[in-house]
């Protein structure tokens, strides 16, 4: 299985940043979620003596994958994605440590903790939207990850207990989930997509700074749009948004009185990663389709 199968952790580590979702004014939405009984989502059977090709990436191992909450993949003693409601105000800072922002008590909050209660690193795109406008503001760019700047913080200690479209059972329901290009199977993500903690689709697009690029990228704000009702099963995670975005496929639909824009996102192939420069395999991924064509990765 593919190491780094959650790309969020894969683009905090390289480009240094930080995960943050916070929660002030959680809307509430319309939200029945069918927890299917059945057993888990969708496997892709590749006979196991079937090598990892460059030239034929979409060739792999067999998997399992719960669409309920995608990041629940990952080790559970890792606490990786655990959602939190903070208790009191902390500061966070970019990975220079030259700019700090401090977000009040009452955030929800997800990222790295320890087992003590300590959160490590914050989720910077899963923050309630209006919080990370006066982040980014402050930190001056838009890097996936953020660091607290006490390591003995406190803030991990209470779970954020609601089942909305950002958090389910207190993880995070999906990952950052990249845009899925040509170049997905050499681990290249040139837009991403959220749920953020007051319940919106975000959608960020690549942004590389300093002459050339050298200085690394970051992640530009592009569009968002409210989620107003969502369907979890293991199989798919169905959003029903307020208008329509760029950078994510919609399809109209009538709810109720209203027409919305649903996203579908279920299970596709799995595919090869590769070095972009020797390939040599480092993995493998899941495509995510959007309304039944791929669109996403993890």
């Amino acid at each position: 299985m593919r190491k780094r199968l959650l790309l969020v952790m894969a683009i905090g580590a390289a480009i240094t940043g930080t995960v943050v979702s916070q929660g002030t004014a959680l809307a509430k939405t319309s939200s029945p979620q069918n927890m299917s009984s059945s057993k888990i989502t969708h496997t892709v059977e590749v006979p196991v003596e079937v090598p990892i090709d460059s030239k034929n990436p979409e060739k792999t191992i067999t998997k399992e994958i719960d669409m309920t909450t995608l990041t629940s993949i990952w080790p559970e003693d890792s606490n990786m994605w655990n959602t939190y409601k903070t208790t009191k105000p902390f500061k966070i800072t970019n990975e220079f440590r030259h700019k700090t922002v401090t977000l009040p008590a009452g955030t929800v909050v997800s990222g790295l903790s320890d087992s003590n209660g300590n959160l490590n690193t914050v989720n910077n795109m899963s923050i309630s939207t209006k919080k990370q406008k006066a982040i980014f503001s402050k930190l001056g760019y838009n890097k996936t990850i953020s660091y607290p700047v006490d390591q003995e913080n406190g803030i991990a200690k209470n779970k954020y207990l609601r089942n909305t479209a950002y958090s389910y059972n207190s993880r995070e329901v999906i990952p950052t989930l990249p845009k899925k290009t040509v170049n997905a199977q050499y681990d290249d993500y040139p837009a991403i997509i959220n749920v953020t903690a007051d319940n919106y689709l975000t959608y960020h697009s690549l942004k590389r700074y300093g002459p050339d690029g050298r200085y690394g990228i970051n992640y530009a704000y592009t569009s968002a749009s409210k989620i107003k009702k969502f369907i979890r099963t293991k199989s798919s995670l169905t959003y029903y948004l307020d208008k329509p975005m760029s950078g994510v496929t919609t399809k109209r639909v009538r709810v109720g009185k209203h027409y919305r824009y649903r996203v579908q996102l279920t299970i596709g192939k799995s595919f090869g990663m590769f070095e972009k420069y020797n390939g040599d395999p480092i993995g493998t991924g899941n495509t995510i389709n959007n309304n039944g064509k791929p669109e996403f990765y993890f």
